[in-house]
């Protein structure tokens, strides 16, 4: 049931914000937001902030918006591009997805665990 209602509230989404900020510990994901994956996946724009990990599945104005941790104000002005230029918001997301199912699918990720597999090793 998760899956199906997740997917469909996708389909039904023009573009997907996931704004991370630091914890006070200085905590973070350790790589990119797994919502803004999925996102992109979904052919997606989205829009992410300066979050260790965003890069490597948003480079700004690409596949999305980058903007600063915490910049309410950046937010609002990379949504108000995204909804006037649906054109531009449809090639970001064409662009994400082609992203995402380039480095995050199967044979990606076995080739960057034999990766480091191999560093540890020596």
């Amino acid at each position: 049931p998760f899956d199906a209602a997740y997917v469909r509230r996708l389909a039904e989404t023009d573009a997907v914000l996931t704004p991370s900020v630091r914890s006070p510990r200085g905590d973070d994901e350790g790589g990119p937001a797994l919502t803004s994956v999925l996102a992109q996946v979904a052919g997606k724009p989205v829009i992410v902030s300066d979050f260790p990990g965003h890069e490597w599945s948003v480079t700004d104005g690409v596949e999305g918006f980058v903007v600063p941790q915490g910049d309410a104000t950046a937010l609002a002005v990379a949504m108000t591009q995204l909804s006037a230029d649906r054109k531009r918001a449809a090639a970001m997301g064409k662009a994400g997805r082609a992203r995402a199912l380039k480095c995050f699918n199967e044979d990606s990720y076995r080739d960057s665990l034999l990766h480091w597999y191999a560093r540890l090793t020596q």
